[in-house]
């Protein structure tokens, strides 16, 4: 129910409604919402429990006043289980009749349950939420089990476009997790979003999810920026939509309105502990350390077993000029990793600049020798042979990056793996064939 309310609250304006990934963390009878409210850092909370007998459900939902507990307003339901949704278009109403007058804003009403992509089918809805978890942990076994799960979701309500919307999403999970190849990630994504427009022609998060297909295999930096506004305009409180456009903008040299978009996302989902390490990786490389530092501890709070935390804790250790506590940190984000090569590029790179060459030539023909037999990411090669100062190799990996759609190729500009082939003749080709050569210096994230 909560994943619901929120889809609903959220498309209401003058709204600021927190995102379930963040939201579901709390649930369960022995949670308390006033703390979960004060570490969501909002003002309203909605409580509430459900209780079923046979084919009857009692729900029940508080108004909570975050800084005393106070109930603004209360309610019960009881309804036959299969109309579980129709106690959700409830709840979103009261409660939002229940902030009229303390917000002192004309606040609209809750967008129907189809305008948000919604079902009505409980088994397709489970489905999705399992899905969601399963695959949140980013290993590649976890995201092809959502994949499954999705599907079953999406043979039991065809019409279900939250749910083509989350399978694009994890498809895109595979670029950063397995070294998934573009064309082969984006294939299906780009079906599953057609699916959800068709459906819903104003979904927000299917807008948005095209704006990464424009940015992260299109390559075409206005489209994508036009998408990612465009779900903005549609529903302002779509987290994904500003973690795009703070991406694309960051990239592009645009930092103020790039850093604002970065907040927002993370504000609107800040359990999140992707968003919370990819924005202390920007805060750091835009010199802004002791901000990227609360980042980086926030998101090891939230997730101490993830990865791509441990990749930015090594990287803030190196900057920090405690280089021997920065290869651990790395080398625990190796071994947490699953398919991606990421976390052994950054770990042959920094132990090339600590001049261990030997380590880092035998990581790099490790990945030469894994290339053969299935794909690696080019921009993690090339990186190696640039760190070793093999510059015609390095540009050779980074064209063929180009020709495969190498998401990473996007923060070329800004990335500093790159600062010895920028005065190189092929890398400004490079980057006059992306269309970089127009934008300021960018920031790259982890």
């Amino acid at each position: 129910m909560a994943d619901s309310l929120i889809a609903r609250l959220s498309t209401v304006p003058g709204l600021v409604v927190r995102s379930t990934g963040s939201v579901q963390r709390y649930a369960g009878p022995m949670q308390d919402p006033v703390r979960a409210a004060r570490e969501l850092e909002v003002t309203w909370i909605v409580d509430g429990s459900l209780q079923r007998r046979g084919d009857l459900v009692r729900a029940t939902a508080r108004l909570l006043h975050a800084a005393d507990g106070v109930a603004a307003w209360s309610g019960g339901f009881d309804e036959k289980f299969t109309s579980v949704f129709d106690v959700q278009d409830q709840i979103s109403n009261l409660v939002t009749q229940a902030l009229l007058p303390v917000l002192r804003v004309g606040l609209g009403t809750p967008a129907r349950l189809a305008d948000i992509g919604g079902t009505r089918d409980m088994d397709a809805y489970q489905l999705c939420l399992a899905a969601r978890w399963r695959a949140q942990g980013g290993r590649a076994d976890e995201v092809d089990k959502g994949v499954a799960l999705l599907n079953q979701a999406l043979s039991v309500d065809p019409a279900y476009a939250m749910a083509w919307v989350e399978l694009a999403q994890v498809h895109r999970r595979k670029l950063w997790n397995s070294d998934g190849l573009a064309a082969e990630v984006f294939e299906p994504a780009n079906a599953a979003l057609k699916h959800a427009l068709a459906l819903v022609p104003n979904l927000a998060e299917a807008h948005a999810g095209h704006g990464f297909s424009r940015f992260w295999f299109d390559f075409d930096w206005v489209g994508a920026e036009h998408a990612f506004r465009r779900g903005l305009t549609i529903n302002p409180n779509t987290a994904t939509a500003h973690w795009g456009l703070a991406l694309l903008l960051l990239s592009q040299g645009r930092l103020a309105d790039g850093f604002v978009h970065l907040r927002t996302a993370r504000s609107l989902d800040p359990m999140s502990p992707v968003y919370n390490t990819v924005e202390a990786s920007l805060l750091l490389a835009n010199g802004q350390r002791e901000e990227a530092r609360i980042r980086l501890n926030r998101s090891l709070d939230i997730s101490p077993d993830l990865w791509l935390t441990h990749l930015a804790a090594g990287l803030m250790h190196m900057s920090d000029a405690r280089p021997e506590q920065g290869i651990a940190s790395i080398r625990r984000a190796v071994a947490l990793s699953d398919a991606t090569t990421r976390s052994w590029s950054v770990l042959g790179v920094r132990l090339a600049r600590l001049g261990e060459t030997e380590e880092a030539r035998s990581i790099l023909n490790q990945l030469l020798t894994a290339s053969k037999s299935r794909y690696v990411t080019p921009t993690s090669i090339a990186s190696l042979h640039a760190a070793l100062g093999e510059v015609g190799s390095a540009l050779t990996a980074l064209e063929q990056g180009l020709v495969l759609r190498d998401t990473r190729m996007v923060f070329l500009k800004g990335d500093a793996h790159w600062t010895g082939l920028r005065s190189e003749p092929r890398f400004v080709t490079l980057m006059q064939a992306l269309k970089l050569d127009r934008y300021g210096p960018g920031l790259s994230p982890i």
